[in-house]
């Protein structure tokens, strides 16, 4: 088994530095495949590093959840391990992807996680000031790019204009949209902000369902936090959709498969807990009642 993970990275590494040397023989200047490619930057087999970021993201909480419950239940099992060995995997190549954004969701998520959890003591304070150190040191590494476009203003500065472009479109098109697939700005096929290409897609209607999942998974998730034992899954499991929810403010997570399948997954396993509670809430009750002497 290691010796195929082995062959595997070696053949990735071999198909990037040829992909590299045949973008340079063939005189293709699109800068970002360069980029990506030339700065070491993760992004396969997503579209670009950003996406792959916030489904990395998503992995790590819902890893974080699964080992702090370990933890806290005294079970050094398999599943602690694995996860514990998925999370450490999944927040180096998060390092590579070299994303802001990506970094930016993950701080905003573990904050989120201890304040529901209700642990801000001294020590996961460190944690939380660790991740906020390595975003600032990733925001370094890009801020040193040669190039303009390489550089975080660049990334900015073009996702506004996409905003304002997209705006517009949702201006001339409040109701129904423009139509599945018919989307497009001058530079770009997406808006890097899912609320408002869906508006700008499918009109007003189909915003106002997204916002009301949304809502909807928000409020079942502090719900199953409030209710159930198992409190760090379910806080794993409401702030890794919560990273979802925030990651496609500033990219469209939504419209890529991979990204949007995890989220789906998360969605199905938060409605999943609430029907346990749900049911566990009436055997309770039940049971009370026939506990109760009969007058």
């Amino acid at each position: 088994r290691c010796f195929c993970i082995f062959i595997q990275f070696k053949g990735t590494v071999h198909s990037l530095r040829v992909t590299l040397k045949y973008l340079s023989n063939h005189n293709i200047s699109y800068p970002f495949a360069v980029e990506f490619i030339k700065r070491g930057r993760a992004f396969s087999p997503f579209i670009s590093p950003n996406i792959l970021a916030g489904y990395l993201v998503m992995i790590i909480i819902l890893c974080c959840g699964i080992i702090t419950q370990r933890i806290k239940d005294k079970k050094n099992d398999y599943m602690l391990i694995v996860s514990g060995l998925c999370a450490a995997l999944s927040f180096a190549v998060l390092f590579f992807t070299k994303s802001i954004g990506g970094w930016l969701v993950l701080t905003a998520c573990v904050l989120i996680f201890l304040t529901s959890v209700k642990r801000l003591n001294r020590k996961y304070i460190a944690v939380l000031f660790s991740v906020i150190m390595i975003s600032s040191a990733v925001f370094i590494i890009r801020n040193r790019g040669q190039e303009y476009f390489t550089k975080p203003a660049f990334s900015a500065h073009k996702r506004i204009n996409y905003w304002k472009q997209t705006a517009h479109i949702i201006a001339l098109h409040p109701l129904g949209g423009t139509g599945l697939g018919n989307f497009s700005l001058k530079e770009s096929r997406t808006s890097h902000n899912s609320y408002l290409q869906i508006w700008a897609e499918m009109g007003i209607s189909a915003i106002v369902v997204w916002l009301i999942i949304v809502f909807l998974f928000i409020r079942t998730g502090i719900n199953n936090i409030s209710y159930n034992e198992r409190i760090y899954y379910n806080a794993g499991i409401l702030t890794a959709g919560s990273a979802f929810i925030l990651h496609n403010i500033i990219d469209f997570s939504f419209f890529t498969a991979q990204s949007s399948f995890l989220w789906w997954i998360v969605l199905a396993l938060n409605a999943s807990i609430t029907q346990i509670n749900t049911e566990e809430y009436t055997d309770k009750r039940q049971s009370v009642i026939n506990q109760r002497p009969s007058v």
